[in-house]
């Protein structure tokens, strides 16, 4: 169950086990076309496994797979002038985002390559490039 788990956690470009848990019926299908037919205990060990049973199985494998190409790091003069809220957000009304950045550089940060900023509204999933 392990090996099935880790195989559609990486080709769903490596969601948290929230996220995984939702995305799990609709990957299977790519799992059997690509690996072949699950034998069905199996599959139904991966329908029915919490969100913190997969982060904890799949943990020692993204140790073991490397650190990254991490480009952002937390900077400490941003931090004093944006304002962050922590605790509840009201998510049943527009306004509240999340941003993510990605470095479009292929395998290396050396050289010439572009980044993108993704906003995401929590509520409708609206999203700005």
């Amino acid at each position: 169950m392990e090996e099935v788990l880790w195989i559609i956690w990486k080709a769903a470009q490596q969601p948290c086990g929230k996220r995984l848990i939702a995305m799990l019926e609709l990957w299977l299908p790519y799992y059997k076309e690509a690996h072949g037919k699950l034998k069905s205990h199996i599959k139904e060990q991966v329908l029915s496994i919490s969100a913190a049973q997969i982060d904890r199985l799949l943990a020692p494998r993204k140790v073991g797979s490397g650190k990254g190409r991490c480009g952002t790091k937390a900077g400490g003069i941003l931090k004093t002038q944006i304002p962050i809220r922590s605790g509840n957000w009201d998510i049943t009304r527009p306004g509240f985002l999340e941003a993510d950045a990605v470095a479009h550089c292929n395998t290396s940060l050396q050289g010439n390559f572009i980044w993108s900023v993704t906003y995401t509204d929590i509520f409708s999933g609206w999203t700005s490039n």
